[in-house]
């Protein structure tokens, strides 16, 4: 049996964010659910559909969030991640994708430091 060295690398990264230590997923996600109604606002919601870990090392890490949005009602966005878009109630824009770096503080705490957005739904 053959075993690529792309399987290999991935194998190496994720045991290494493991011993390192990394954010857990159900913080992740309610750090994302901050960070989406902080840009988009409390007329529509979001519902993550995976996270999964970027580059990281001991002390930083990236996290992949992908995302879909409902609107809770009719809305129009004139600023934040949906600028410029238009929603009637229970309309869902799917495959959003946000980017979060962490970092690790002295205490063992993760906590987001900046965040991107990588993909706007649609």
């Amino acid at each position: 049996m053959h075993i690529s060295r792309k399987v290999i690398v991935a194998s190496a990264l994720f045991f290494l964010l493991v011993g390192c230590g990394v954010p857990n997923k159900q913080s992740i996600s309610k750090d994302f659910k901050e960070i989406f109604s902080k840009e988009a606002g409390s007329a529509v919601s979001a519902s993550v559909v995976s996270i999964g870990p970027g580059e990281g090392d001991s002390d930083n890490v990236y996290e992949h969030i992908e995302f879909d949005v409902t609107a809770e009602q009719d809305v129009e966005f004139h600023n934040g991640w949906l600028q410029g878009l238009s929603l009637r109630k229970g309309q869902i824009l799917r495959g959003g994708e946000v980017v979060i770096l962490y970092q690790k503080r002295p205490n063992a705490d993760w906590v987001p430091a900046t965040y991107e957005l990588r993909r706007v739904p649609k």
